[in-house]
């Protein structure tokens, strides 16, 4: 009788092991099943270009959340619903409010900048580079030491929106605003189009004339990575091409389209900052 117990307290035994052992199994699986593991989740700080604001980024930011990454958006001063005063704004207001962000966090962050918020991303990176695991520039403007975006923005011969830029006191504007769609997401669906007139607004004038300051020892010495946009008609190829250049960058990416890939190609913008980030 003690045997037949034994034997049948070790079947029970053989079984638990079992399950165990397959919930174990299978938990395993679950997470290696998982396209976007733990480990390779980041923070990004995504800082938007002039004449748009930081919901023009919501496709992307929604896309990096669903694979499981912390997004945060910056809204410039002046810019989207931020009702600063553009008389008062200079580069060093938009710096500001970026490093308090990333200054929040508890780790490094990828940066992301597009267009004028390539200048923005630089500065900041001159200002807490431990705090900023890589740069990435969306069509990004990359100044050298000493210069504006004015002056770096009068290079590009190729540049189509440089022919509509109108001044309106402490603004810029655009001198037809029915060229919005075309200049910044012609590629783009005619509602997210629609929403970019809807959402437009002239941009403050003062940080265009603002000299940065940048050196090897923080700017230089944060990795970089660059997104060129083949179809743009705001920053012209040449000028991307001299930019990545001058900054010594190696880590170079391509997406045909427009200006602003992330209304126009979200998910495919997405696959390459989540790539690059890795």
């Amino acid at each position: 009788m003690k045997t037949l117990k034994t034997l049948t307290t070790l079947r029970h035994l053989r079984g638990l092991f079992l399950i165990l052992g397959l919930g174990i199994v299978l938990t395993s699986c679950s997470k290696d099943d998982d396209p976007t593991p733990l480990a390779n989740h980041k923070t990004y700080v995504i800082v938007h270009g002039a004449w748009q604001a930081a919901n023009s980024w919501k496709l992307v930011k929604l896309e990096l959340e669903q694979r499981g990454n912390k997004v945060i958006t910056i809204e410039l001063p002046g810019h989207g619903e931020d009702n600063t005063d553009p008389s008062g704004i200079h580069m060093d207001d938009y710096k500001a409010k970026v490093v308090a962000a990333i200054q929040a966090e508890p780790g490094k962050v990828v940066l992301v900048g597009h267009s004028l918020g390539g200048m923005v991303i630089s500065i900041t990176a001159e200002a807490i580079p431990t705090k900023i695991e890589r740069l990435i520039y969306v069509s990004g403007f990359i100044p050298n030491d000493g210069q504006s975006l004015l002056e770096l923005s009068s290079t590009d011969k190729e540049s189509v929106l440089a022919h509509h830029l109108e001044p309106k006191g402490f603004l810029l504007d655009i001198n037809d605003h029915s060229l919005i769609p075309k200049l910044f997401a012609e590629d783009a669906t005619d509602d997210v189009k629609r929403e970019l007139s809807d959402k437009y607004r002239a941009d403050p004038i003062l940080p265009f004339n603002d000299h940065v300051t940048l050196s090897n020892q923080a700017f230089g010495s944060v990795v970089k990575s660059y997104i060129r946009t083949s179809k743009d008609l705001a920053i012209g190829m040449t000028l991307q091409n001299q930019m990545i250049k001058d900054a010594k960058i190696i880590d170079i990416h391509d997406i045909a389209s427009s200006h602003s890939p992330q209304l126009s190609r979200p998910k495919e913008l997405t696959d390459i900052l989540i790539s690059i980030s890795k």
